[in-house]
């Protein structure tokens, strides 16, 4: 199974683990509710992110940390 990375790089949060997840779209939306959850409990800077990216470094996405 492919293995993706959410890093929050205006924070200079690199995830080194992953996780493992079946497909891109699977990762996207793991990496949607991720965003909500520190949305709600985190002080944000202007235009935050998670950037998923793939096994080889390639960015699948960029979720916005925008609260509800």
């Amino acid at each position: 199974m492919p293995r993706y990375f959410f890093h929050i790089p205006t924070r200079g949060v690199s995830d080194a683990q992953g996780q493992e997840f079946p497909d891109h779209d699977t990762a996207q939306e793991e990496a949607m509710v991720v965003a909500r959850e520190l949305a709600r409990h985190k002080h944000l800077l202007e235009l935050e992110y998670i950037l998923v990216t793939d096994e080889d470094g390639n960015i699948i996405s960029e979720v916005p940390l925008i609260p509800e």
